[in-house]
């Protein structure tokens, strides 16, 4: 009799086990499920906390512009002109070096060739990955420098630009002309 008590006990106690097993695997599972759909990463690459160096060589490098299209194409902005690498930053060649004191990139997300810069002269606008470049000053007043540019989420025909005078919008449309934001 003991041994049936002991027998009822030690299926009962396994049975609850794994209720609890299956019911922790069925939470781990949506947990994962959510936060993949929400595009989290969970796994990381073991910590070295070293900084590796990808280039480009001798260049003052203040900011970086990844094209949303093509992860692996990266833009580099210098005090120089522009970089571009497209193989994810192994290696770099020059796109431009007409446009001195670049302060700021911005990749269209919409139209992953169209490049904006912000430089100490100004803003410029590529629509060919950065091989040429022209002036979209109109607008930005006397000394245009443009030290932040940031595309509008819901519409990438709306460009900003924070400069020494404030914030400007530029809507691309046939005017094509900055406007002070209010």
């Amino acid at each position: 009799m003991l041994s049936e008590w002991c027998d009822l006990i030690e299926e009962e106690h396994v049975s609850r086990i794994s209720r609890k097993t299956t019911l922790i695997g069925a939470v781990v599972a949506l947990a994962l499920i959510g936060a993949l759909a929400a595009g989290f990463v969970l796994l990381r690459p073991p910590r070295t906390n070293a900084w590796e160096f990808t280039g480009p060589n001798r260049a003052e490098i203040v900011t970086l512009a990844f094209d949303p299209a093509t992860p692996t194409t990266l833009y580099a902005g210098a005090d120089d002109g522009v970089y571009k690498s497209e193989d994810g930053g192994v290696t770099w060649r020059t796109a431009n070096r007409r446009l001195p004191g670049v302060r700021t990139l911005a990749v269209d997300p919409a139209a992953p060739t169209t490049v904006y810069a912000g430089t100490k002269n100004g803003a410029y606008k590529s629509d060919n990955g950065g091989a040429t470049w022209r002036a979209i000053n109109n607008g930005l007043g006397e000394r245009p420098a443009a030290y932040a540019l940031t595309l509008d989420p819901a519409n990438s025909q709306i460009v900003y630009a924070g400069t020494r005078n404030g914030v400007y919008r530029r809507v691309i449309d046939a005017e094509q002309r900055w406007r002070p934001f209010q």
